[in-house]
């Protein structure tokens, strides 16, 4: 089934003047994978907005540095935990 070019922009311009056809056209072409989209980029964008806080709450937690690093380390070894400390991190 082939249309003519004046077809096509009629049915652009309905489409521009009936958001009902609008939906109905895109709910036909679309899969509900492509239309769940939009929610899911929000959420992605709302836990990025939570991550970016929870980490800068870790940066400003470690201003300690390396002598944090130690104490959690002498911390972990009095309740018999073993940890591997990086000795090229523990010298910056």
């Amino acid at each position: 089934m082939a249309f003519t070019a004046a077809e096509v922009e009629e049915l652009i311009e309905a489409l521009q003047r009936e958001p009902q056809l609008r939906d109905r056209l895109r709910n036909a072409i679309l899969t509900d994978d492509f239309l769940a989209l939009p929610g899911i980029v929000r959420q992605l964008g709302e836990r990025i907005e939570r991550l970016t806080e929870r980490m800068g709450l870790a940066a400003e937690a470690c201003v300690g540095g390396p002598s944090v690093v130690a104490e959690a380390a002498a911390h972990a070894a009095e309740l018999g935990v073993a940890v591997v400390v990086d000795q090229a991190e523990e010298a910056a």
